[in-house]
This record gives structure tokens, C-alpha cells and sequence, in this order.
């Protein structure tokens, strides 16, 4: 579906973004952490890890057959709740599936990874079945269940939200 993977090139530009700024900033202490409770490479990682692991669940679903639910009118005003408190300066716990940084990492690698799972999170969506288009295919924590429109616009705003820990970061 086109109009996703237009959608979703949205997320691959703030990661240039983010690997643009980390690389401007001296490689070196990219490890470090200042005043934030995250590194520069762990904020990388995060938001890699955050995609790969939307990706993997809504791929588990799918092949199990599990993705059959309409997305309400509920979901959708927790999700629109969503969008504008990730919009805010709040900082949010993690889900434990996501929380987890190592405390080093190799910089070139994570930027392999990231890259890799881009790939094929386009590819996935490339080939999503029209017929799932307003079908929940991913529970957030807080959120509950969103469409891959949603998911992917998710992505986004996560990526936005994390954006000015970027610039704080560097």
C-alpha cells in the first residue's frame, strides 16, 4: 500500500536526522550520559528497538491469524490522547519489551540494524493487505490497539517526542 510506505518514510527521515545529528556530535561520546538518563546511542537504540519490535508483533499476529478487530471509537480517542501527550515535555515509563539499553553498543552496527529493519519494515508494508486497513494490528501500553495507520503515525510522534532529547543530547 502506497499511501504507507509513504507514511511511514516519515520515520525513516527522523532517523537520518537523528543519526546526522549523532554523527555530528563527537562519536566518542556518544556513550556518555550527561544530564539525561540515556546516551546518545541509547536513545538510538530505543528508537530503533521501539520499530523492530512494533514490526515483530504485528508479523507474530499476522501469521497467527489474530488480527480481527475493528478499531473503535474507544481506541481511537486513546490514541488521539496519545498523540497529544507525546506532543508534551512528559516523560513516559517504557514498556519492559523496550526498556532495556545496553549500556555500550557499537555505533556502525546499530545504524546496520536500524537500517535493516527499516527495510523490512517497508516491505511489510508494501505488501499489507488492504482488507487489515482498519483492523487493530498493535496494542500500545498505553494507548491500546491501533491500526497500521495509526501504528506507523505512533512511530512518528515517538520519534518526534524523543527529538528534543536529541537536541539536548547533542
Amino acid at each position: 500500500m502506497d499511501q504507507l510506505v509513504k507514511k511511514y518514510q516519515r520515520s525513516r527521515d527522523l532517523k537520518s536526522w537523528m543519526l546526522n545529528q549523532a554523527t555530528a556530535s563527537n562519536r566518542n561520546k556518544n556513550e556518555i550520559k550527561p544530564t539525561e538518563q540515556w546516551s546518545i546511542n541509547q536513545l538510538l537504540f530505543h528508537l530503533y528497538n521501539v520499530e523492530k519490535s512494533v514490526l515483530g508483533y504485528i508479523q507474530h499476529k499476522h501469521q497467527k491469524g489474530e488480527l480481527i478487530h475493528k478499531v473503535g471509537i474507544k481506541a481511537k480517542i486513546s490514541y488521539f490522547s496519545l498523540k497529544i501527550m507525546l506532543k508534551t515535555n512528559l516523560k513516559f515509563k517504557a514498556p519492559k519489551v523496550v526498556e532495556q539499553n545496553p549500556e555500550t553498543m557499537d555505533f556502525d552496527t546499530l545504524v546496520n540494524d536500524w537500517e535493516a529493519s527499516q527495510n523490512e519494515f517497508k516491505a511489510f508494508l508494501t505488501n499489507f493487505p488492504a482488507e487489515l486497513k482498519g483492523i487493530a494490528v498493535f496494542r500500545h501500553p498505553y494507548a491500546g490497539f491501533l491500526s497500521i495507520q495509526q501504528t506507523i503515525e505512533f512511530i512518528i510522534d515517538h520519534a518526534e517526542h524523543h527529538k528534543r532529547q536529541m537536541k539536548r543530547l547533542v
